[in-house]
Parts: structure tokens; C-alpha cells; sequence
């Protein structure tokens, strides 16, 4: 049965572009500093992934409040940005700290935005965000939730198993969610 954690790890396995632009924006607070300059670009500015590395570190550190208050700057980021794939990814990252702080409510309402950003364009990643969601559904006792959202991400790798230049590792991924959302149903039963 693969875990959450191993889950998480395969995000962004296919992603290459990793540059920012000139865009950029100003957050103000106390705790980090006069100020941010927060730079969007690709899928994350430089500035946003920082404050990704430094909620991680703060996870890491037990430091849940000032998780949180991080979690509450890369929310302004998102809503300063108007790149999708940007959105999608620092939504990702906000859910699954979340999630981990078992604030499942406000993890499922980043992992909801992360699949709707994603869309079309990053199955991969959206598959991902998709498995991430049915454990926040798991977790609060919807059980059907989370298994049509497991089932939704298996789909998506077997399609990506036949579709992608990486065959045998998305083969390989969809038999190990395949086999995960049996041994649940097991246990759910």
C-alpha cells in the first residue's frame, strides 16, 4: 500500500521549466521582515517557493502558527496571480502542510483549487492533488468521496501509462493506487 507521503512525492516529476519573470508584488509583514518582493514566474517565483521551503521548515519545526501564518502569505500570492499552473501549485503545497497539521477543512479547499488550476494541462500533478483530496475525504469519514477521487487519480495514471514517455513508471504508479484503493476498500468494508 503506498502512503500520503509517498503520494506527494511524485509531484512536479515531469516539471522542466523552473524560471521566473519580471512580475512582481509586495507583502508586508513583521515576522519575515518589512517586506517580501514575491516574484511570479513559471510555476512558482522564486520568492514563493522560498516561502514554500520556509512553511516546510516551519512544519518541520512543529511550528504550526508560523506554518499557518505563511500558509496565509502564499494564499496573497495566489490571489496576486494570474498564472494558473502558479496558483495550482502553491495551493498543492498549502493543502498537503495542512493536511499534515490535520486542518483537513481548510487542506480541502487548497486541494480543490490545486485540481482546478491544474486542469488539463498537468494531469500529473492533478492526479496527485486528486489522490491528496480523497485522503482529506478519508480522513473526515467520506468515505465514498475519497474513493472516487483515489479511483479518479488511478484513472488518470493508467491514461498517462499508456500516453507518456514514461510508461512503466506510470504503469507502475497506477498498479500501486490500484492496489492501495483495494486494500481501503478492505479495510472499509
Amino acid at each position: 500500500m503506498i502512503t500520503f507521503d509517498e503520494v506527494c512525492m511524485w509531484i512536479n516529476r515531469n516539471s522542466t521549466s523552473n524560471q521566473a519573470d519580471s512580475k512582481s508584488g509586495t507583502i508586508s509583514d513583521p515576522d519575515f521582515g518589512s517586506s517580501l518582493i514575491l516574484n511570479f514566474g513559471r510555476n512558482l517565483g522564486i520568492s514563493a517557493n522560498c516561502l514554500i521551503n520556509q512553511m516546510k521548515a516551519a512544519f518541520a519545526e512543529k511550528d504550526y502558527a508560523k506554518t499557518k501564518k505563511i500558509i496565509a502569505l502564499l494564499d496573497s500570492v495566489i490571489q496576486k496571480s494570474n498564472k494558473s499552473l502558479e496558483i495550482a501549485e502553491v495551493s498543492y503545497e498549502c493543502g498537503i502542510a495542512l493536511y499534515r497539521m490535520g486542518d483537513f477543512g481548510e487542506a480541502g479547499l487548497f486541494l480543490h483549487q490545486a485540481i482546478t488550476k491544474y486542469g488539463i494541462d498537468n494531469y500529473h500533478n492533478q492526479a496527485i492533488a486528486i489522490w491528496a483530496l480523497g485522503e482529506v475525504y478519508w480522513q473526515v469519514g467520506e468515505y465514498g468521496d475519497a474513493f472516487n477521487h483515489w479511483e479518479r487519480s488511478y484513472e488518470i495514471f493508467k491514461l498517462l501509462s499508456k500516453t507518456n514517455i514514461e510508461p512503466q513508471w506510470y504503469g507502475k504508479r497506477s498498479e500501486q493506487i490500484k492496489e492501495t484503493i483495494e486494500q481501503r476498500s478492505n479495510v472499509y468494508s
